[in-house]
């Protein structure tokens, strides 16, 4: 039977122009980084559990639509979300269409929390925020993150779950 595998998230909350620093992913050996010059942005990893194959991987800035890439998985519990903000201003959190998606797929405390951040501090008082959402498809549960000041790092496990061809790998908490 296949193992556990770490899944580590680097977020990025702050900016360090020119240093290199960026969002990363690493799922067992494989390392992917969201590109360092992007600023408020979301990145979307859309990865297929039966073999961590990543189908999808993309940025996007639009915090009121749904990404046109992520409708056709939103029931197909095959496949996994991994969601981060990259230096993502206060005034972009996730908002309309795009918040009420994120809600359907098991978003909520995380999300609640920077909502009523900003809606009762204004963006004004802090510049930027991270928002991270890992969620397989159609289960509507996630683990989600968020942050308002500190660059993060968050570990995770895949854990391999037997299914009728092979194994899911379903993102857990340790």
């Amino acid at each position: 039977m296949a193992s556990n595998l770490p899944l580590t998230l680097q977020v990025v909350v702050t900016d360090h122009q020119g240093s290199g620093y960026s969002n990363r992913v690493v799922m067992g050996t494989t390392q992917l980084a969201c590109d360092q010059n992007l600023r408020n942005v979301y990145w979307a990893l859309v990865v297929d559990r039966t073999n961590l194959n990543v189908v999808e991987n993309f940025t996007f800035s639009d915090n009121n639509t749904i990404p046109p890439k992520l409708t056709q998985y939103t029931t197909n519990s095959q496949y996994m979300l991994i969601l981060s903000s990259q230096i993502l201003l206060t005034a972009s959190i996730p908002a309309g269409q795009f918040y009420a998606y994120l809600l359907q797929l098991g978003a909520g405390p995380q999300l609640q929390s920077i909502e009523q951040f900003y809606q009762t501090l204004g963006c004004g008082n802090w510049v930027y925020l991270n928002y991270t959402m890992i969620t397989v498809f159609g289960s509507g549960e996630a683990i989600e993150y968020s942050e308002y000041k500190e660059d993060s790092v968050y570990t995770l496990e895949l854990v391999p779950v037997p299914a009728t061809y092979g194994v899911m790998y379903t993102p857990s908490l340790y």
